[in-house]
């Protein structure tokens, strides 16, 4: 299935106002772009990031818009129509209040980016001193006594990088530890329903450590 994307450019003060107005048209899920907002958020001092993305920093000078998605096809259309023809009005009812341009900007949408769209933020990552976490999609350059731990995560559960992923990683390094062939167990209940994911690591002396994960769901009635 196809979407559409569209950009409502709008100003700061009309936000709540004209996302309101879109909720009303059956929207949910908008997503809202606002450089005011976003430079809050970087000089809030309750919280340190180590990293903002390129991408994310485009933010801090970017015109106000909400962003929604829309199926491409007739119903679609109509929704949008119904949309454009009624968003002038609100000038009308709050005239004391800034709307900006109330500008519509389309793109189409493919199914599939959404799919792997999150790959472009998973990027190999150093654990301990000498343990390299790389997606299989991507190469990376090792040092002298670095061991590759390639991950397939998928739709799965993690990309590895989890706080207690990388405390067992440490401490298997630190132990010294020699495998060659290992295995964990995770049990999680996401939506309410029990599934088991079993993950199986198989060292390779050229490749490293290679993952491979399976998801089943649970038979067990009784609470885990």
């Amino acid at each position: 299935m196809e979407w559409t994307q569209i950009k409502l450019y709008t100003a700061t003060p009309a936000i709540e106002i004209v996302s309101g107005y879109l909720i009303s048209h059956g929207l949910r899920g908008l997503m809202i772009e606002d450089a005011e907002d976003f430079n809050d958020f970087l000089e809030d001092t309750t919280v340190h990031w180590d990293y903002i993305d390129d991408e994310l920093m485009k933010l801090k000078e970017c015109e106000t818009a909400i962003v929604f998605y829309i199926p491409d096809n007739l119903q679609g259309l109509e929704m949008l129509g119904g949309i454009r023809n009624g968003i002038e009005a609100l000038r009308n009812e709050a005239p004391e209040i800034d709307f900006g341009r109330l500008a519509f900007e389309s793109e189409q949408i493919k199914e599939e980016d959404w799919e792997t769209a999150w790959k472009k933020y998973y990027h190999p990552v150093r654990i301990g001193k000498h343990l390299v976490v790389c997606p299989c999609w991507e190469e990376c350059e090792l040092d002298d006594g670095d061991i590759r731990v390639t991950l397939d995560p998928g739709m799965a559960f993690g990309t590895g990088t989890h706080e207690t992923t990388r405390l067992c990683m440490q401490f298997l390094e630190e132990a010294g530890c020699r495998m060659k062939r290992a295995a964990q167990i995770s049990i999680r209940p996401p939506g309410g329903k029990r599934f088991i994911r079993l993950d199986t690591w198989v060292q390779n002396p050229q490749s490293g450590w290679t993952s491979t994960s399976s998801l089943s769901k649970s038979r067990r009635k009784t609470p885990i």
